[in-house]
């Protein structure tokens, strides 16, 4: 079974744009989300401004941290799209999916690796920045 077929048999929920899946610092409730169509945009805050650090497109996840870590949310969650349709993951159906198709593992885990990357790389260039200012 493909990751995509698992997918379908979730329940989704569609949205229209603006709305908030999670805010920043909001309880974990345990869960990730697919975005099955439309997109969903990751916003952290930034002094007095949110700052759109990421965009979730069709057969991406976001989330993850809730779901491995069960700590609060480190990022708002917002449909900028003007519509999404997102699948709801708690940790059994993750749980589930690993087990039915390793190869779901194995992309979750270089896709939270990239993620460490791109975090890591963001915050060389902001410290080499407020060095030189």
């Amino acid at each position: 079974m493909e990751i995509s077929d698992y997918l379908h048999h979730l329940s989704t929920q569609s949205l229209k744009r603006g709305s908030v899946i999670f805010k920043e610092g909001e309880e974990s409730d345990g869960t990730m989300y697919f975005v099955t169509e439309g997109e969903v945009s990751i916003f952290i805050k930034s002094q007095d401004t949110q700052l759109k650090v990421n965009t979730i497109k069709p057969g991406k996840f976001f989330g993850e941290i809730a779901l491995l870590k069960n700590l609060p949310r480190t990022a708002a969650a917002i449909v900028t799209s003007p519509s999404a349709r997102i699948a709801r993951l708690d940790r059994t159906v993750f749980m589930q999916l690993a087990r039915v198709n390793p190869e779901f593992l194995f992309a979750f885990v270089r896709l939270i690796l990239d993620r460490l990357i791109i975090a890591e790389h963001t915050v060389k260039k902001l410290s080499s920045k407020a060095k030189r200012d």
